[in-house]
């Protein structure tokens, strides 16, 4: 009979072979404690470097984020102080703008919990501290409109797109605040739009965390209905910068187009409401047969399909 042979699983081994290592590594390691935190010791240290808030000036150039300080005290609390640093450097600033040199001292440390029974021996460093306040002032900037309005098929955003407020406020330095000219929506599409549109957006934080926004959000309201075209017949032509003692007759003196828009828009369009005229004075060559006619602008409507093209100008004298 053949017997099997049985193998320890991998962690089993190791901890066969090492557990006599391990056992007396940590047996060393706490032994080293009870000294060490019986003990007292000098030690330096790394605090964080906190600055006061001021509702009218701020610090605009880069500080230290950590100061070196000498602490003496038993192992245990100078241990306790490494694991949960309750300490820090709170500078003493006099608000003024232009730019001043400080020298921090002991006296602005702050140690709390068990980092108390510790004693501040010195700043190792920095000894001293350049600072440039400037003060804050608040402006007016533009938005402008990062996220995408796309219609459903066959339908259309009548009129402007409109942000409301149109303008935010911003905070910040005076040197960084006036180089900023607008602050822009977030980004994004709101695509397959049936209805109209009247939501709020987030707005994009300026890069330079100094520079504060006073509102946060905006509103986008935009006139979304389904496309409507509609055939005008009989739009009058008529025509613009004539010669002194002149009359003009244009031939034909009327035209066919289709208008395309909103609904509300386009069902309450007429012949009447479309102008159309030729320029006499932008064609420089006079001894054409014919002319182009131009169509007057009209919000939130479309033109396309104008027949006929050309008119032709018969002149009379008065």
């Amino acid at each position: 009979m053949i017997k099997k042979k049985i193998l320890f699983p991998k962690e089993k081994r190791f901890w066969a072979k090492y557990k006599v290592k391990i056992a007396s590594t940590l047996f060393a390691i706490l032994i080293w404690f009870f000294i060490v935190t019986g003990g007292t010791f000098d030690y330096i240290v790394s605090i964080p470097i906190k600055t006061p808030r001021h509702k009218d000036y701020t610090i605009t150039n880069h500080l230290p984020r950590l100061a070196k300080i000498r602490v003496r005290g038993q192992g245990m609390f100078i241990l306790a102080f490494l694991i949960f640093r309750e300490g820090r450097l709170q500078l003493s600033v006099n608000w003024e703008e232009g730019e001043t040199t400080i020298r921090p001292s002991e006296k602005d440390i702050i140690l709390t919990g068990n980092a108390k029974k510790l004693t501040i021996l010195n700043i190792v460093e920095p000894d001293t501290i350049k600072l440039k306040i400037e003060k804050l002032m608040v402006r007016d900037v533009p938005i402008k409109r990062a996220m995408e309005l796309q219609p459903f098929p066959g339908y259309t955003i009548v009129g402007s797109i409109h942000l409301k407020p149109e303008m935010v406020q911003i905070k910040g330095p005076r040197s960084i605040i006036t180089s900023l000219d607008s602050v822009s929506t977030q980004t994004g599409k709101m695509d397959k739009l049936k209805h109209p549109v009247n939501v709020q957006v987030a707005l994009q934080r300026p890069a330079d965390k100094r520079i504060t926004l006073l509102t946060d959000r905006v509103r986008i309201i935009a006139d979304v209905q389904k496309l409507m075209e509609k055939e005008i017949k009989e739009v009058p032509v008529t025509v613009r910068n004539l010669p002194p003692r002149v009359k003009a007759l244009v031939l034909p003196s009327h035209f066919t187009l289709i208008v395309q828009g909103g609904v509300s828009v386009v069902s309450a369009i007429t012949a009447k409401d479309i102008v159309a005229y030729i320029d006499y004075r932008k064609n420089e060559d006079k001894t054409q047969h014919s002319f182009p006619a131009y169509i007057e602008p009209i919000p939130e409507i479309r033109f396309r399909n104008v027949e006929p093209k050309r008119f032709k100008v018969v002149l009379e004298r008065e």
